[in-house]
């Protein structure tokens, strides 16, 4: 969060795109190179080191099996690296990226916030067309070893069309939310929303 603010200042108006494009090149090759030395050597920054597997494709999963919670610095590296590669790339694209894109890029937040509640609320619509009990979405030890949840839950399918229905759900909400926001420039706290 702390760096999305540092870079916040790289979007700011008369900032010059062909150094916010240097910038994010820079820094983001810099970090996946800084992985990748890391990882490759298995030096600071991870618990867990990585190990030779019984295949290639193994082998690569393990080395890019890092500490997502808490986020170790190797994990950091190998995702904000690339994702600062894909925006200084995307940066030429600008003004070619479709408008839902858009939308979404400028009310990151809101739509995050947004979408726990309506998620919640499929899950909870699940579990009523399932005939379970609300008891059984609170997952306890004792719950999970019991093999009672065998079948809890759905399947990768399932959960795709869900992320596609609630992002196509939450677009008109968002883009609301984003005329709301720009007609209201006295109101400062919408920004952090």
């Amino acid at each position: 969060m702390a760096l999305g603010y540092v870079f916040g200042g790289l979007y700011q108006n008369g900032f010059p795109p062909e150094r916010k494009r240097h910038w994010l090149l820079s820094i983001g090759i810099g970090a996946a190179l800084l992985f990748v030395l890391l990882r490759g050597l298995n030096l600071y920054g991870e618990p867990r080191e990585w190990q030779t597997q019984v295949s290639p494709l193994f082998t690569v999963m393990s080395f890019l099996n890092t500490t997502k919670y808490p986020p170790s610095l190797h994990f950091l590296l190998m995702t904000m690296g690339p994702a600062l590669i894909f925006l200084a790339i995307v940066e030429q694209l600008r003004d070619r990226l479709p408008t839902p894109i858009i939308i979404f890029g400028r009310v990151p937040f809101f739509f995050y916030i947004v979408h726990l509640y309506v998620i919640h609320a499929f899950a909870m619509l699940l579990l009523i067309i399932r005939e379970r009990e609300a008891s059984e979405y609170i997952l306890s030890a004792r719950r999970i070893m019991s093999g009672s949840l065998t079948d809890f839950g759905l399947g990768l399918e399932a959960v795709y069309l869900i992320w596609i229905v609630v992002v196509v759900l939450l677009y008109p909400l968002c883009r609301w939310y984003q005329k709301f926001r720009q007609d209201r420039p006295d109101k400062w706290w919408l920004s952090y929303l």
